[in-house]
């Protein structure tokens, strides 16, 4: 076992002051990775981790998630994927291929922005026992932290190790 340091960029704090500006957040994510994209044309398309209770408080996200997924490298688009963090009670639900079974609308809204997951990530989770499909999607609803740190490090895999 060897450990080795590695410098990992940070391009935004994490904030939490009681609202959820997320038509904000894309945006500003989405301008962010145009300009790396550009220097970068070349590389692994970027991987947005969107951790949300899915109450968007400033629009409707669908339409500037659309644009975030269409910046792309020469190796395909952003990858954006989603967790939804829900007062609500229902099952948990983890990179479904349908919004079949989701209980409200914020959910189904965060599932239609999700990316699908690369061959990578499929199979990844995969190996991971989650159960997926051809057309599963970077998202889970109501996952316990266990699933939820598997589901960052499965959607920040650009590899398979």
């Amino acid at each position: 076992l060897v450990e080795e340091g590695v410098e990992v960029p940070i391009w935004v704090e994490p904030r939490s002051d009681g609202m959820t500006p997320m038509c904000q957040a894309l945006a500003t994510t989405r301008d962010i990775l145009r300009d790396w994209v550009t220097r970068h044309p070349d590389s692994y398309p970027p991987t947005v981790l969107n951790i949300t209770d899915g109450e968007a408080n400033d629009g409707d996200p669908l339409p500037i998630a659309q644009s975030l997924r269409e910046v792309q490298t020469s190796d395909g688009p952003v990858l954006l994927f989603n967790c939804h963090l829900s007062a609500k009670r229902g099952p948990q639900v983890q990179f479904p291929a349908t919004s079949e079974g989701l209980v409200d609308a914020f959910a189904v809204m965060l599932f239609d922005m999700s990316s699908e997951l690369p061959p990578a990530q499929l199979e990844a989770a995969h190996a991971e026992q989650f159960s997926v499909t051809q057309g599963s999607r970077g998202f889970i609803f109501n996952a316990e932290l266990a699933d939820l740190i598997r589901f960052i490090d499965i959607g920040t895999r650009a590899t398979l190790r």
